[in-house]
């Protein structure tokens, strides 16, 4: 994948698609963790923005274990 610095609104909810999904303060794999989520858990996205979603709590997940990126309960 190559950066994309576009903005994709999203303004649904979307589901977790892994086990465990860390829910971060800031949009990178080293922020602080706020919260996990579960498989099959729903939140409330705004938008994406080079892989991470933004949600409407203000934190942020990767779109690699959402359903925006799942296909049939597992990842593509």
């Amino acid at each position: 994948d190559y950066i994309n610095n576009k903005v994709k609104k999203i303004n649904k909810p979307i589901k977790v698609c892994v086990l465990n999904a860390n829910i971060r303060k800031k949009p990178s794999c080293k922020s602080k963790v706020v919260k996990v989520l579960h498989k099959g858990d729903s939140i409330f996205a705004l938008y994406e923005k080079n892989g991470w979603i933004k949600l409407k709590n203000g934190s942020f997940i990767h779109k690699s274990i959402t359903d925006v990126n799942c296909q049939n309960g597992s990842l593509k």
